[in-house]
């Protein structure tokens, strides 16, 4: 009887060469490869993460592209990161990306993700210097580090601390019907539906479900509630206000999304930390926009009790017991 022989293939991990830009100046300090990046990064209409990789004597090695995400967001992996600095053999890196609508203000999600980026390099030796919000006219920039924003060289408690916050949000997921968000494949879906004619479905909803707000960027926004779900907060997506319209009747709202494309859903619960206090953690999703239609509108499927004059069922109607 033959023996079968199954291989395991060795492979070779090499840094590969790719564009280069080109500098009236020498390039040979932090801020001058950060300049040279601001100029890049302001010819984007979405937002772009880039990491330059610095020796041990702090001057520029190269330049990564480690993400591309749409029009006011972007997603960033501390793998891909590390990646391209390991394979430079970097002694630090500087972050930079970009934000299209010209204000330089970090979002909570900027500063959430430049922490964790902070830990992981400190953990791996390669300390973050800084990151560098760049406007989408590249006339302002925004550092992180001058504007004391984070604490770039973190303590050994401050790491460990971090380290354990990281573990624990990576390890206490609580399950959806819906699965986990591909970043990529959401990125993907939203870059096609702002492209070319596409199939459409409409959302139908009470007034009492959307709340209208300006984010830190500016942009006038709605979040949109879905109603009775077996979550504590219920479920809630964001959308641009321009897409929202009244229905004909004023008592409600109506919005239209491309049938093939994706929307993110955030869920949120509450868990126990480790010094006993309650808090909340978001979950983020990817729905179909057409299962997400179906979410949205399945109260209104639902037969209502009549009470003595006509009112629904105080069971039956819309509660809120999220936050």
């Amino acid at each position: 009887m033959t023996q079968s022989v199954y291989p395991m293939q060795e492979v070779w991990i090499r840094l590969e060469e790719g564009r280069t830009l080109y500098s009236p100046e020498k390039i040979s300090s932090p801020d001058q490869a950060a300049a040279l990046m601001a100029r890049e990064l302001s010819r984007y209409d979405r937002e772009v993460v880039l990491i330059v990789n610095l020796n041990n004597a702090n001057q520029p090695i190269n330049f990564n592209m480690v993400s591309m995400g749409t029009l006011n967001m972007s997603v960033v992996d501390v793998g891909n990161v590390l990646k391209s600095c390991l394979l430079s053999n970097a002694g630090s890196f500087i972050m930079l990306h970009n934000h299209p609508s010209g204000d330089v203000t970090p979002s909570k999600e900027d500063l959430s993700a430049t922490r964790r980026m902070i830990l992981a390099g400190a953990l791996m030796g390669i300390p973050c210097l800084d990151h560098i919000i760049v406007a989408g006219n590249g006339k302002e920039t925004y550092s992180m580090r001058e504007n004391k924003d984070l604490e770039f060289a973190p303590g050994y408690e401050q790491m460990m601390d971090g380290a354990k916050e990281m573990v624990a949000e990576s390890a206490a997921p609580f399950e959806t019907p819906f699965g986990e968000i591909d970043p990529e494949e959401f990125a993907r879906s939203q870059e096609q539906a702002g492209r070319g004619e596409r199939e459409e479905v409409t959302l139908h909803f009470g007034k009492g479900l959307c709340q209208f707000f300006t984010s830190k960027k500016g942009e006038e926004m709605a979040r949109v509630k879905i109603p009775n779900t077996p979550y504590e907060s219920w479920p809630s997506f964001v959308v641009p206000a321009r897409i929202v319209h009244d229905n004909r009747y004023g008592k409600g709202y109506w919005m239209k999304l491309p049938a093939d494309a994706k929307t993110t859903l955030t869920i949120s619960k509450k868990v126990t930390g480790e010094d006993g206090l309650e808090k909340w953690q978001d979950k983020k999703i990817a729905v179909d926009n057409r299962h997400l239609k179906d979410l949205v509108e399945a109260y209104r499927k639902v037969p209502q009790q009549d009470e003595p004059g006509g009112a629904a069922s105080p069971a039956m109607r819309p509660k809120d017991r999220g936050r």
